[in-house]
């Protein structure tokens, strides 16, 4: 059953994509999930700054300030991660488009 790429009624859609081309989104989408992992690790040395600044505040205020402070970058941790796992589910998507066109030539 031929696919939505191959409809001779839509010439402005985009030729299939090669084996080649995946294995180059793979690459892509793993150096991003390698940046969302770096974002996480310096979000995670902030809240740890934020966290000590905390501890060592005597003064109410800017006790809360940077407790509130290190629940934020906490929370930034969890995002970069959640990006780096998406990212890293990509290219294990595109790597495996790669296999399979190289496997049986289609793609």
């Amino acid at each position: 059953m031929p696919g939505p790429r191959d409809d001779p009624e839509r010439p402005e859609q985009s030729p299939p994509t090669t084996g080649e081309e995946h294995e180059e989104r793979a690459r892509q989408a793993g150096v991003r999930a390698g940046a969302a992992r770096e974002r996480a690790a310096a979000a995670g040395r902030r809240a740890t700054e934020a966290g000590a600044s905390a501890v060592g505040s005597e003064d109410s205020r800017h006790r809360l300030m940077h407790e509130r402070d290190a629940r934020r970058h906490e929370q930034a941790v969890a995002a970069h991660e959640r990006a780096a796992r998406m990212h890293d589910e990509h290219a294990e998507h595109e790597r495996a488009a790669a296999e399979r066109y190289r496997g049986d030539g289609s793609g």
